[in-house]
């Protein structure tokens, strides 16, 4: 499920509305990279729903970038370059966006878009050993499979799709031009970027193992594990090639990576 879906195999959903799914429906439920993006008491609605429409002894699998991890690396970066070591400046640039960017940013991107575009070649291994091939693809040295899939339909369907992009953006030229003669200068600045900042890309709260497993426990579920990206509890994981492709790399190698059972 996404919000804003690129395939027809992705079901369009708004999960902030509930999980259109009866209880008990699932054997698993797995999310990863989207918690931290909704406000903390809608992170705790999410969880609480995942545990409505598993079955019982059903698993869940969060992945969130880990609040830990994140402190101690900019711990570690900050020590290197007090000491005078310059070959971690970049990295200690580097983390103090993986860890504040995505919460402060007011633009798409943020600084992190520009800092991967500009980065240097010593640095790169360090980023990709902290962002796994999710860095390889923004940086251009690995082109994810969604990006290699068409997204395949009728010429009906197509057309039908440019027809609704077509008036999409009449509209959207529209409401900008009646804006622009209402608000001031600061008014459209403020609505820009609040827009932006609810539209899903910022990070609204971060986890740690506790602050995760503390809200698995209070969602319902039990025996609460955290697990390596290769290993769940989940029948046949390594078929889903989720967290590790096909090639072996981890997909978030240094993210949190949590289940918990629905008892």
């Amino acid at each position: 499920m996404d919000v804003s879906p690129i395939g027809k195999e992705v079901m369009c959903c708004d999960i902030s509305l509930g999980l259109p799914f009866a209880d008990e429906s699932y054997d698993a439920v797995y999310s990863s990279n989207m918690l931290e993006h909704l406000a903390r008491e809608n992170g705790q609605k999410l969880l609480k729903e995942c545990c409505r429409v598993l079955k019982r002894n059903g698993t869940t699998r969060i992945v969130v970038p880990d609040l830990e991890n994140i402190c101690r690396c900019y711990l570690h970066a900050l020590d290197q370059v007090m000491a005078g070591d310059v070959t971690w400046a970049g990295r200690y640039e580097w983390i103090i966006l993986e860890l504040l960017d995505q919460i402060a940013r007011t633009q798409s991107g943020g600084e992190m878009a520009e800092y991967l575009r500009r980065s240097s070649s010593k640095d790169k291994d360090f980023i990709i050993s902290r962002i796994g091939c999710i860095g390889r693809q923004i940086m251009g040295e690995k082109t994810s499979t969604i990006q290699q899939r068409s997204v395949k339909g009728s010429k009906h369907e197509m057309f039908s799709h440019q027809v609704a992009a077509y008036f999409c953006k009449v509209h959207n030229k529209m409401r900008q031009f009646l804006l622009a003669k209402i608000l001031t200068k600061r008014e459209s600045e403020a609505l820009s970027v609040g827009l932006f900042r609810l539209s899903g890309e910022v990070h609204m709260w971060m986890y740690d193992r506790y602050s995760l497993e503390s809200a698995l426990h209070l969602a319902g579920f039990s025996e609460v594990r955290q697990m390596p990206p290769n290993l769940s509890r989940i029948h046949s994981w390594s078929d889903y090639c989720l967290d590790v492709d096909r090639d072996g790399e981890k997909s978030a190698p240094l993210a949190l990576y949590i289940e918990a059972v629905k008892m």
